[in-house]
């Protein structure tokens, strides 16, 4: 097990390199350079990982993505508690028809 360590941190955007490594792209690259027996847990080295040639935009531009992301984060997290304001309603209106108190 190992973690990804900045050394500079205007340099790339955590957040950035977690979105890049979601992609279909990476992820496949991942998978054909892991090695080993067992189908649920193969192994990759960090030397493997550190390999994997991709895209790394102005640390501008990842920062702007990512404050994105987190837009996009905090838009379903509201989106969800919406919802789930929206199920307790209608289950107290529902338990309130089953019972005839409506």
């Amino acid at each position: 097990l190992w973690r990804f360590v900045w050394k500079d941190q205007n340099a790339t955007d955590p957040l950035f390199v977690w979105a890049l490594f979601q992609t279909n792209a990476v992820r496949r690259e991942i998978v054909r350079r892991a090695t080993g027996t067992s189908g649920s847990m193969k192994n990759i080295g960090q030397k493997k990982v550190m390999g994997i040639r991709t895209i790394l935009p102005p640390y501008q531009l990842q920062k702007k993505f990512s404050d994105r992301i987190r837009q996009i984060r905090q838009l379903h997290n509201v989106g969800k508690k919406a919802m789930e304001y929206q199920d307790s309603l209608f289950a107290s209106l529902q338990d309130r028809a089953f019972r005839g108190a409506l």
